[in-house]
């Protein structure tokens, strides 16, 4: 009698997808469309929130603007950390290109585009935000709102066909700057944007993890121009774990089942 030959393989495979938090629709919850965002920030920290507009769509994504993987990364070339943070990362080949194409421009309304090299984007665009010393609420408003304008023109209607771009939260480096300011400003802007073009377009607003007070302040004013059916974003997840067991009656078959399978993950 033959005795089976057996083999225990395991196979870890990592498959990643969304799971939509929804919106509690119960009109007869006395929560309002902020507290109920407040309630999921709690909840759900590192959570996409995403709306429709038109043909594209506005993120807010937490994480450092630096790792992110979209096709253009806008810098304030005037916040002399984050410059000097991605100008390091992306590299020394960056780093001479910015400063030979910003020697020969006007910095105070210049916008430079350079190669990506090390960053996970396709081009790396810089532009000054210059502010007054004390500027009033408005005044303020404008220049974050021409900022972003001036930006989204440039990648809207460059010559190569971006999809997608990240912003950081400008101006919430400035002393004594209004939170709430900046979010209007800025997810209005892209509003009007996305609202001229035909582009199926993503602006995402990249805020760290530890500016708790500026993702909330902008989770705020996307969730008042999110659709009531719209989830409130979404949560990555990933994890599977498959163990599979192989009987045959020569080894040589188990090894071939083995690398069959594996040619597959």
């Amino acid at each position: 009698m033959k005795t089976l030959n057996m083999i225990n393989c395991l196979f870890i495979l990592m498959i990643y997808y969304k799971l939509l938090i929804p919106k509690v629709l119960n009109k007869n919850l006395p929560t309002t469309n902020i507290e109920q965002t407040q309630t999921v920030l709690h909840l759900f920290p590192n959570i996409i929130m995403n709306t429709t507009i038109h043909n594209g769509s506005i993120q807010l994504v937490t994480g450092d603007l630096i790792t992110q993987n979209v096709d253009v990364i806008v810098v304030c070339s005037t916040s002399e950390l984050l410059l000097k943070n991605i100008l390091e990362k992306a590299s020394l080949v960056v780093t001479e290109e910015y400063y030979r194409l910003s020697s020969s421009v006007d910095q105070q309304n210049s916008l430079i585009e350079t190669s990506p090299r090390n960053l996970n984007c396709k081009a790396i665009l810089f532009l000054p935000l210059i502010t007054l010393l004390n500027p009033d609420s408005k005044i303020l408003s404008n220049l974050i709102s021409e900022f972003g304008s001036i930006s989204l023109n440039h990648i809207l209607y460059h010559p190569k066909v971006f999809r997608t771009v990240a912003f950081p939260a400008i101006g919430c480096d400035l002393i004594r700057c209004p939170v709430n300011i900046v979010a209007q400003a800025m997810i209005d802007t892209a509003v009007a944007k996305l609202k001229e073009t035909i582009l199926y377009f993503t602006v995402s607003s990249v805020i760290l993890p530890n500016q708790f007070n500026i993702h909330h302040r902008f989770a705020n004013r996307l969730a008042l121009i999110q659709k009531p059916s719209e989830p409130f974003g979404s949560v990555k997840c990933s994890f599977l774990k498959l163990t599979l067991t192989f009987t045959a009656k020569q080894e040589i078959n188990l090894n071939k089942y083995r690398s069959d399978i594996e040619s597959y993950i």
